[in-house]
């Protein structure tokens, strides 16, 4: 799960494992309680095993916290349209898609994507936190049709 947070401070984005809002909103105040902003990020990295990400615009967040007003702001589920700069065509629920002769990282999720300069298309294995793990070129999209014909997909719907 990706979180961002927002504050005067400058804008900040973690990961980690999947949080209720309850869980993030109690975080919150009892950090805040004890805490300035400042410190809030590195606090609540520590308690609940999350890590700091490089900051970009447009990154996928479950949740905000504006550290200014002391609240949590639900985004809601929504699959990243990008991943590392590759457009998504088709992408999976979440599941487990964790491949038997190299369990090391779980995968979550399975995403077809294409970079605009690049005629090949890849199949993105993506953990819980939406970061890439691995990946497959093809060099057509009926070839990802067809090395993964037995799970569902559902097309990603791109705004204009």
């Amino acid at each position: 799960m990706i979180i961002g947070i927002e504050s005067a401070d400058g804008d900040k984005l973690i990961s980690g494992k999947a949080l209720a809002f309850d869980e993030i909103n109690n975080a919150v105040r009892e950090l805040l309680q004890t805490l300035d902003e400042k410190s809030f990020t590195a606090a609540f990295c520590s308690r609940y095993g999350y890590k700091e990400l490089p900051y970009y615009e447009g990154a996928y967040a479950a949740y905000v916290i504006d550290l200014d007003t002391h609240t949590v702001i639900v985004l809601g589920y929504s699959f990243p349209k990008q991943l590392n700069g590759a457009k998504v065509l088709y992408y999976t629920e979440k599941g487990d898609f964790t491949p038997v002769r190299n369990p090391a990282h779980n995968v979550c999720y399975l995403a077809v994507c294409k970079y605009d300069e690049n005629s090949d298309y890849f199949i993105f294995h993506l953990d819980e936190c939406f970061e890439v793990v691995a990946d497959d070129c093809y060099d057509s999209f009926e070839a990802c049709r067809k090395a993964m014909r037995d799970i569902r997909f559902f097309e990603m719907k791109n705004e204009k």
